[in-house]
């Protein structure tokens, strides 16, 4: 992934600002070693721009990691998310070869590259492959079935699939930066990745990652992914929204998000005003406008609250929502902002909290906050694929696997 051996470097597409992220092992566990990120816009400058992914960007992205981090970066895992994102469980069956009835590598790859072709269509891609469980010659679900005396090979595999048009632009965003892409992870799988615990995973638990165009779902019971999904409303609406109602620009709208912004409207800051840069031509002429802070408020916690109900939508049309998940971590962009997790909670019923990356030794206090749960995550994931055995290779559920691994260590 660098010119060093032992780095592992994690790229987010997925949110409003770009975010690479470099680390390496250290013993037993990863370590950081740098960071870059697309500047965020200033609150004051009524010229600023709103974050655009090009190519440009991500080599800008890319080279801000690679000073910080004192490295040359030539490949990354990538996050990519949308509101196209889906998953499906399907369910195949391969033959083992008469000369054997063994089941071995190349049979468990062959159900999965049957599972891979099930149920998409030619405008779609399959962008993760999480095995589920396998039954081979005892007639036992197992995690893993090399060695098993069989006939026949069964998988049942969640299949995360996204529209082929957006998973080929982000790959060559990547490529036109002079990059290559060592594998493509939903955002919000990876970021749910850092922040879920064991006892999370062991009672049920939901992850919902809000980012730039579109917000992800992801969501676990018994330790099995049981839903991924993709639905449009993303940071950007917040941000639109704000940018209309205030007559400003979408850079601007962004920084007053992030610096004066809740998730919570209340009448206690209706007496409190903050002065907005206006393209209005009443106050072209002069410095900015006055806005109450309870209206910026109120556009926030509308947009914020829609997000949360597609999600708990979601969960029903799962069937989740009758006790097999208890709780919900929310990272990604505006997962910050205060209220957030009480009107989560008021909502979907679940305990709610912020997701925010923290298993990467030295990790900066800066970077400890839920925009970074993501790129964290993709770091841990690209780690995951260097060091998981050949002969184990995609035959156990991605968390499953990297839990038993690192308790191992």
């Amino acid at each position: 992934m660098t010119d060093k051996s032992n780095t592992f470097v994690g790229l987010d597409l997925d949110g409003a600002r770009m975010r690479c992220l470099v680390a390496a092992q250290d013993g037993g566990r990863l370590r950081y070693l740098g960071a870059g990120t697309t500047p965020p816009a200033r609150w004051d400058e009524i010229d600023a721009r709103e974050p655009q992914l090009t190519a440009k960007t991500v080599l800008e992205t890319v080279c801000n990691a690679e000073e910080d981090s004192g490295l040359t970066i030539y490949s990354a895992v990538v996050g990519v998310g949308g509101a196209h994102v889906r998953s499906n469980l399907v369910k195949t069956a391969v033959p083992v070869p008469q000369s054997r009835r063994v089941v071995e590598v190349t049979d468990v790859a062959n159900a999965l590259k049957k599972a891979s072709g099930a149920l998409l269509g030619p405008e779609s891609t399959a962008l993760q492959l999480v095995p589920l469980e396998f039954v081979a010659g005892s007639g036992q679900p197992v995690l893993n079935p090399i060695g098993q005396s069989a006939r026949q090979l069964e998988a049942r595999v969640r299949v995360i699939s996204t529209r082929t048009e957006e998973h080929e632009s982000a790959k060559r965003l990547v490529n036109e930066a002079s990059l290559c892409v060592e594998e493509t992870v939903l955002g919000g799988f990876a970021a749910a990745y850092e922040t879920l615990t064991d006892v999370d995973h062991g009672n049920g638990a939901v992850h919902l990652g809000i980012g730039k165009t579109a917000s992800s779902l992801v969501a676990f019971s018994d330790g099995r992914l049981r839903l991924a999904c993709g639905f449009p409303v993303g940071s950007d609406d917040v941000v639109h929204d704000v940018a209309r109602a205030f007559a400003t620009t979408p850079g601007v709208a962004a920084s007053l998000i992030s610096d004066y912004g809740r998730a919570v409207h209340t009448s206690v800051r209706t007496r409190s005003y903050v002065i907005v840069p206006t393209t209005g031509p009443l106050y072209e002429r002069e410095f900015g406008r006055p806005w109450p802070c309870s209206m910026l408020d109120k556009l926030i916690a509308l947009r914020i609250e829609e997000c949360i109900v597609m999600a708990r939508d979601e969960l029903r049309r799962a069937g989740l929502t009758n006790g097999e998940v208890r709780s919900l971590i929310i990272s990604g962009d505006l997962a910050a902002l205060p209220g957030i997790t009480d009107m989560a909670q008021s909502i979907t019923g679940l305990r709610s909290r912020i997701g925010a990356p923290s298993h990467l030794a030295g990790l900066p206090d800066e970077l400890r906050n839920p925009e970074w749960a993501c790129a964290a995550g993709l770091v841990r994931y690209a780690h995951r694929l260097a060091e998981r055995p050949r002969d184990a290779s995609e035959t156990k559920p991605a968390f499953e696997q990297t839990r038993h691994q690192e308790k191992a260590a």
